[in-house]
Order: structure tokens, then C-alpha cells, then sequence
């Protein structure tokens, strides 16, 4: 256990150099609870879990610490799974509070069954000065009030990273994560499944700084609004590459809600679809978004397939509000697209412009206090949807949607890549939309070079056109994957010709590429290739190495060996072998040291055998000190 506590000491310092002199506490070892764990530990230290359900219901006592399964020192996800923190429905599963220093981090679990009425059924965290959620599983936790999964309250410089929150549930707000007066990044999150009675099935957030990148909202229920999410009074929200989708509230916004304030609401790259609402004889509002009393801009943002009962199957935009569609697809929703509430003494303003929107401005009905801004760029054309693999939503060769975006980019801070990961700006133009048309591609590679002798050591340049994301060689011509580098470096061990295959793909297409006989491996003892070889050098092991490494060769025939190590000048080192040597395998360690017996400095250096008067081979290894 001692060597344990070493290794885990020196990876978690490189993690969390700001503790000098941070201590490691094992659980179970030093401690039988991870509660005991935490009493044991000061502002600073690592209290580091094994796998196991432990079936407590922890509180940080106001310490910044890091606790952490064995996820945070492998980066395996399987930790996360196996170590389990169970509230017993007794509880809340974690509590942290007023730990004031600068790091305090919940890292590598499963969260689940945490009961309580005030605020965090799974994690509540309060008053808090940094607090860093990551690679947790939260799931099946409780509360009356807000927050069944996780809830922050007054918290600044909160990420929660890698998280999932599952089948959680909150009598209030906030059924998978709840937010409050707090400055968050949440990036990789997903919100599934989870419910709220009132608002904010999968997330709510009310008041502060949010920023939300590549997560998602799906599966979640409002009994009132905000099926996905609901966010109000937020000084400033941004959301980038956020998929919300088949979420259900039985009022206003059945994916998203944006709303009060005043503040600025940025949505980019994105796709709302699925999303739904009713409320009985009354009616729903806003199936993907609804929006009011701020100021928002959507952009290359996706809305379809979203249905509600009264009005704004893309948006319902409410009073006071000034929004901007720009690069949008608003396609196929029901029971229109966009629909506006009418406020004489808080007027509204919508800007729509470069868009492919169903029914054109003549489907969008305006109050009279409403200012609609139809911009230049609009069209009312079939998108043409792929509605196959795993981005349903991304557009086919045809599509009107290709190249009609705004011609000027410039000011709109656009993401590098779109939803699926390729370039958003291609030849100076992007798409409407949240997907870019990826071309098809056309496989093609070069090799550095393309005859050798044996063995034959290639580096190999993809050249594929049409973005692809994935790559497949087999360089053996038996069907069997041999690399899935994009430019892989491949030692060839057998003489002849080679045929190599590359298969290229991205997520809508892929390409195959065969060169037949286009590597051409020699001999060393002629370039007769019906003859035997006379020996071979196969290698040393290990390479890198740090104090000895094993040189291996094989002798197909006896006679005089000659093997030797070379400096990175030429200069010859030491001589490993000098004698004559029968037919066989044959191995010899080389210790780091010249023919003095001096240890010789890190770095490259080359070994050398020769055998008869036909084999000579040479390969390349590194000393590490």
C-alpha cells in the first residue's frame, strides 16, 4: 500500500500543483469511510476513494479538498461506475459548504439516492468560492424543493464537466441541475430524463453568468415550463453545440425557456427538435423556445419537429424582447413557426435574416406593436434533412441551405466547427443551419517512400479531400485494420511487393483508396529476392529505455556476427559482438555504457550488425536518463 500512496502522491501533485505539500488519504486503507476521510483532511489534501458502494451521506465540513475515485488518477471511466456514493434516501448524497479556498473538487463517481427538502437530492453546493464538478454520475436522486440531481447556490467559478444527471426529480425547479446566483461553465453535460413540478425539467438556471457547450437536454419533463431547460434573469447565457431534444412541459417552452431581466441570451449551433407542451383547454406555448423581456440572438440553429398547442412551434417570442435569427433553419414545427405576444407598452422587435423559415414572412402573424425586421437572405424551401445516421438534422447534397448563409461572417464569433465537428466556414461561406454540408470525400495517401530494404520502416500522409474524421489502413492486404492513425508510420517485416489499403469516412460518407504492389520491399543480401536471407536484426526491446535495453537477431546461417552501437555522429561506442556464431536466435543486453565502461548521456543512438559477407542492418533506439 505504501508503493500506492507514492504513485497516487506524485500523479495527483502533478494534477493539483497549487498543494505543495497535499496529502493523499486513501479510503478504505487509512480510513473505513469517506467521511472519515474528510474529517482527517485539511484545506488542500486529496482524499482518494476506492471502488465500492458506500452507502453515507458526505459533507465537505467547509474544507477545499479534492475527492476523487481512482478515475482521477487513471482516467479510467469504469471508476466512475464502480464507486458509488449512496444517500440511503436518508440525506442529501454530498454536501458541500463555505469551503472557501481555491479548489475544491468532486471527481470520479456515481451520486445517487440523495433525498432532502431544501435544495440538492444528489450534490448541494453553497457559498463556495470555486467548486469543479467532473466525470460524475448523478442519478436517481431527490428533493422537495430545487435541484434533484446537483444544486449550486452563490457559488463563483463553478464547472461542472463531464457529468451526466439521470431520472432525477425536484418538487420545484430544477429536477436534473439547479443554478442559482452563480457563475457556471458547464461543458459536456447531458440532462436526461429528469423531472421538475414546476420549471426546468433537465436544467434551471436563475440569475448570474452561464455558459453551456456540447451538452444536451433530452428526455426531460416540466410539469409547468422549460421541459429542457429554463433560464431567467441571467446577466449574460451562452449556449454553443447544444442539442435539446424530446422534451416535454406541460405549459411554456418545451425545450428551452429564456427569460426576464434583460440580460443577452446567445444560442449557436445547436439543434431543438422533439420538444412539446400542452396544458388541457388551455393550450401550450413555444414547443422549442420561448423567449421574453431580454435580449437574444440565435444563430446557425436548427428548430424542428417541435409541437405545442396554441402558438410558436419554433418560438413563442413574449413582450419586451429583442431577437435575432440569423443562418436558422425553422422547418416543420407545429402549429407554426414563430409566434408573438402582443404588449403595446413593452414592445418587441424580431430580426430575421439569411434563414430558411416554413411559410416565409407571410406566415409569421405580427401585432401591430411589433417591430419584424425581414432581413435579406430568407428563403421557404425544403432543407432537404438527411433523417439517417447519427445527425438526423444535417442537410444532403442539395440542399438549399448550402452556401446561403450570411456572406459576412465577421462580429459573429462563430464556432470553429458545427454540430458534427466539421469546419463552419468553408470558401468564405457557411450553410443555414447547424450543420455544415460535408462534400464527399476522396480517399488518397502518399508514402514517404516507396522501396526499401528490409525490414522497411514508412511513413504514410493522408490526403483525403471531404473532411474525414475516421481512418482505416491495412497495410497486410488481409482485410484485418491495421492502423486507425491518420498518418501512421508502419514497419514492413516481410520482402516484396505490398498492396495498401485506406478507408476514409466522416459521419455522412467514406471513401476507399487501394494501391496495389505500392511498397517494395529488398533484402539486405541481394536484390535477388528468391534468396534466403542470411540474417536479420529484429529489434530491441524496451525502446525507449532508461537503463538496459535487449537487442534481438536472428542467423539464418553461421558465421562471423559483428554487432555494434553508433553515437548520432557515426562515432562506433561499443562493440556488443565480434565472434563467429552458429545458425539461431541470439540476444545480448546493452547497459547504457561505452567499451570504458562509462555510462553514455540520454539520446538517440544507432546499433548495427553484421553478418558474412552479404547481411548488414541497422536500427535506431533511445536512452532515457
Amino acid at each position: 500500500m505504501k508503493n500506492l500512496k507514492l504513485f497516487t502522491t506524485v500523479l495527483l501533485l502533478m494534477f493539483f500543483c497549487n498543494y505543495s505539500f497535499a496529502e493523499i488519504i486513501n479510503v478504505p486503507d487509512d480510513h473505513t469511510t469517506i467521511q472519515e476521510g474528510i474529517n482527517a483532511a485539511a484545506d488542500g489534501d486529496t482524499v482518494l476513494v476506492q471502488p465500492g458502494t458506500y452507502v453515507e451521506n458526505i459533507n465537505y465540513n467547509g474544507k477545499s479538498i479534492v475527492l476523487g475515485s481512482l478515475f482521477l488518477t487513471t482516467g479510467n471511466p469504469a471508476y466512475i461506475a464502480e464507486t458509488v456514493i449512496d444517500g440511503n434516501e436518508l440525506e442529501r448524497t454530498v454536501i458541500i459548504e463555505n469551503a472557501t479556498g481555491t479548489t475544491t473538487v468532486l471527481c470520479g463517481f456515481t451520486i445517487t439516492n440523495g433525498y432532502c427538502y431544501d435544495g440538492g437530492g444528489g450534490v448541494s453546493c453553497m457559498n463556495n468560492s470555486s467548486i469543479t464538478l467532473k466525470n460524475l454520475m448523478v442519478s436517481n436522486n431527490v428533493t422537495e424543493t430545487m435541484g434533484g440531481g446537483i444544486y449550486l447556490h452563490e457559488t463563483s467559478n463553478a464547472t461542472i464537466e463531464d457529468v451526466i444527471t439521470t431520472d432525477n426529480a425536484c418538487g420545484m425547479n430544477g429536477g436534473g441541475i439547479m443554478i442559482s446566483q452563480s457563475e457556471a461553465f458547464l461543458t459536456n453535460v447531458k440532462a436526461l430524463n429528469n423531472y421538475a413540478f414546476s420549471a426546468g425539467g433537465g436544467i434551471k438556471c436563475h440569475g448570474g453568468t452561464i455558459i453551456i457547450e456540447n451538452s444536451e437536454m433530452s428526455g426531460n419533463v416540466s410539469a409547468w415550463s422549460g421541459g429542457g431547460g429554463e433560464f431567467t434573469n441571467t446577466d449574460f447565457l451562452n449556449m454553443n453545440n447544444v442539442m435539446v431534444s424530446d422534451n416535454y412541459a406541460e405549459g411554456t417552452g418545451g425545450g428551452l425557456v429564456f427569460f426576464g431581466n434583460y440580460g443577452t441570451v446567445e444560442l449557436s449551433n445547436s439543434v431543438i427538435t422533439g420538444n412539446s407542451g400542452s396544458f388541457g383547454s388551455w393550450g401550450s406555448l413555444g414547443a422549442g423556445i420561448m423567449v421574453g423581456t431580454c435580449t437574444a440572438e440565435f444563430t446557425n440553429v436548427t428548430f424542428s419537429d417541435n409541437f405545442c398547442e396554441l402558438a410558436g412551434g419554433t418560438c413563442w417570442v413574449s413582450f419586451g424582447t429583442i431577437v435575432t435569427f440569423i443562418d436558422c433553419i425553422m422547418w416543420n414545427n407545429s402549429p407554426d413557426e414563430i409566434g408573438i405576444n402582443d404588449s403595446p407598452t413593452n414592445p418587441t422587435e424580431i430580426t430575421i435574416s439569411y434563414c430558411d423559415i416554413q411559410g416565409g414572412e407571410a406566415g409569421i402573424d405580427v401585432p401591430a406593436s411589433v417591430t419584424l425586421n425581414w432581413m435579406e437572405g430568407n428563403i421557404d424551401e425544403d432543407p432537404l434533412f438527411a433523417f439517417e445516421g447519427e445527425h438526423l438534422y444535417s442537410i444532403l447534397e442539395g440542399s438549399p441551405c448550402i452556401d446561403t448563409g450570411i456572406p459576412d461572417t465577421t462580429g459573429l464569433n462563430l464556432p470553429e466547427f458545427d454540430f458534427a465537428g466539421n469546419l463552419r466556414v468553408m470558401d468564405g461561406r457557411i450553410e443555414m443551419g447547424a450543420y455544415e454540408y460535408t462534400t464527399l470525400i476522396s480517399t488518397d495517401f502518399t508514402a514517404s517512400y516507396t522501396e526499401g530494404l528490409f525490414p522497411f520502416t514508412v511513413e504514410f500522409t493522408d490526403m483525403t479531400s471531404g473532411y474525414p474524421t475516421e481512418w482505416e489502413w491495412d497495410f497486410n492486404n488481409d482485410g484485418v485494420i491495421d492502423s486507425y492513425d491518420q498518418n501512421p508510420i508502419w514497419t514492413f517485416n516481410e520482402l516484396g511487393y505490398h498492396t495498401i489499403t485506406l478507408t476514409s469516412s466522416n459521419p455522412y460518407n467514406e471513401d476507399t483508396k487501394i494501391k496495389e504492389d505500392y511498397i517494395h520491399v529488398v533484402g539486405w543480401v541481394s536484390v535477388d529476392e528468391d534468396m534466403q536471407i542470411a540474417a536479420q536484426l529484429i529489434g530491441n526491446y524496451p525502446n525507449p529505455f532508461y537503463n538496459s535495453t535487449r537487442i534481438t537477431y536472428y542467423l539464418e546461417n553461421s558465421g562471423k556476427t559483428e554487432l555494434a552501437i553508433f553515437n548520432i555522429s557515426g562515432q562506433k561506442i561499443c562493440t556488443l559482438i565480434n565472434k563467429y556464431q552458429p545458425a539461431g536466435e541470439y540476444s545480448v543486453v546493452w547497459n547504457g555504457k561505452d567499451d570504458s565502461g562509462k555510462n553514455v548521456g540520454s539520446g538517440m543512438y544507432f546499433y548495427k550488425m553484421k553478418h558474412g559477407k552479404k547481411y548488414t542492418g541497422f536500427k535506431k533506439m533511445i536512452l532515457m536518463k
